[in-house]
């Protein structure tokens, strides 16, 4: 496992499965990796289990919208270019990182 540190956002304990955001993708139960949400897109985090974002802060549109759905939302420089579809990700907020299983 890899780890890398991120900024909590919504501090809600996290693990689950990685999949890039792409429109009309099923996101329901996992953990959503994007730039940055924006609120044209925002009804189809609904059943999302988290959501890691590469640009943003806590009064981002992304971290009240989290919080609004009691989810997990991390800011992680890169995300998008770091992590990849099907990866397992545990997120510990006592040190603010993420571990990431590693895909073969």
């Amino acid at each position: 496992m890899v780890n890398y540190p991120v900024e909590l956002l919504n501090p809600i304990p996290c693990e689950g499965e990685i999949i890039l955001f792409k429109q009309g993708t099923k996101l329901s139960g996992k953990v959503v990796v994007l730039d940055m949400l924006i609120p044209t897109i925002s009804p189809e985090f609904v059943d999302a289990k988290g959501i890691i974002v590469e640009k943003g802060g806590i009064l981002s549109h992304s971290a009240i919208f989290a919080r609004e759905l009691n989810i997990s939302c991390i800011r992680l420089k890169d995300a998008t270019k770091i992590l990849r579809n099907r990866q397992k990700i545990i997120l510990d907020l006592k040190k603010s990182i993420i571990y990431v299983e590693e895909v073969k």
